[in-house]
């Protein structure tokens, strides 16, 4: 995704989610304050893919990171509900994918990158997670006719788009798609046609 994202201008943005996604979601939802949680990580929320949620927590923690100190920062975590620790985690592992980019001679895009250009680079890793809505149901037809749903706790549960990449498909009571976008089935054809 990462050596994709250079062709797109995305690097950054490619670092940051999949880095996210080699962790436990610092995004935390105690049982006892799920209300209140859910209304902290709200903000994150992009009405058309998860992804992108984690691009803007990641630049709210940089922003919070550079204006408080190492104890504020702790405790803004912790009134957030995010784990500081996976936190840290978070930015450990994006710190060495840098490392990685910067001796490959790659270059790190400083304007935020296109929704598009974003979510293209994704797919080349994520090609067999991809989902047509069913018209008649709220299920998505993916890879090997695996039927899923986009998880309640997406930003698009309320509005599923007609296609979808989910970065994975976890079961439980059914088979639901976590972390979700909205793609354009041109996308991933013209990667398939490469």
């Amino acid at each position: 995704m990462v050596l994709e994202a250079q062709k797109h201008g995305c690097v950054r943005e490619a670092m940051i989610i999949t880095s996210a996604l080699s962790i436990q979601d610092p995004r935390e939802r105690p049982m006892d304050k799920q209300q209140a949680s859910d209304e902290k990580h709200r903000r994150f929320h992009d009405k058309e893919s998860d992804f992108l949620a984690f691009v803007n927590l990641w630049n709210y923690l940089g922003e919070q990171q550079k204006a408080l100190s190492s104890n504020a920062f702790r405790r803004l975590c912790r009134t957030d509900y995010l784990n500081y620790l996976r936190v840290r985690e978070w930015q450990d592992i994006y710190t060495q994918l840098r490392q990685v980019v910067k001796e490959l001679g790659i270059p790190v895009n400083s304007e935020p990158a296109e929704y598009r250009e974003i979510h293209i680079a994704l797919l080349t890793g994520l090609l067999s997670h991809i989902g047509m809505k069913d018209a008649d149901k709220q299920e998505y037809t993916g890879a090997r006719n695996a039927r899923f749903s986009i998880f309640p706790g997406s930003g698009l549960f309320k509005k599923p788009p007609k296609w979808v990449m989910v970065a994975e498909l976890v079961e439980t009571s059914r088979l639901w798609g976590r972390i979700a976008a909205r793609i354009d089935p041109e996308w991933w054809s013209q990667l398939l046609s490469i």
